[in-house]
């Protein structure tokens, strides 16, 4: 099955974004993100299932706080999830302190 890159940047601002609607299955694989320098605010960067199914089936995949990790990068690849047609997945941080994010999810 071939890679999908779903991409976001943030040049200081909230992020709030979720991919479209996946039509067909896919297999979430990876996430990556990098930030300017290191957070330095305790807030949440989190990643979630917006399940098609409704609200009772929605699921927080990934939760890490940024700040109290002192963290700039961040590759966690250990995922082998499969997002159904009609799901979205859903990426919230709150960036108080103004980085430039990336973030890459990898799906197949």
């Amino acid at each position: 099955m071939s890679k999908f890159y779903h991409r976001i940047l943030s040049e200081g601002a909230a992020i709030n974004d979720a991919t479209s609607v996946f039509t067909s299955s896919r297999r979430l694989t990876g996430l990556l993100v990098h930030l300017s320098s290191a957070a330095a605010t305790s807030e949440n960067f989190t990643l979630s299932l917006d399940s098609g199914e409704g609200s009772a089936w929605d699921v927080v995949l990934y939760k890490v706080d940024l700040g109290a990790a002192g963290l700039a990068d961040l590759a966690y690849t250990d995922f082998n999830l499969p997002i159904l047609a009609g799901d979205a997945l859903k990426v919230t941080y709150a960036n108080t302190d103004s980085r430039t994010i990336g973030v890459t999810l990898v799906l197949e």
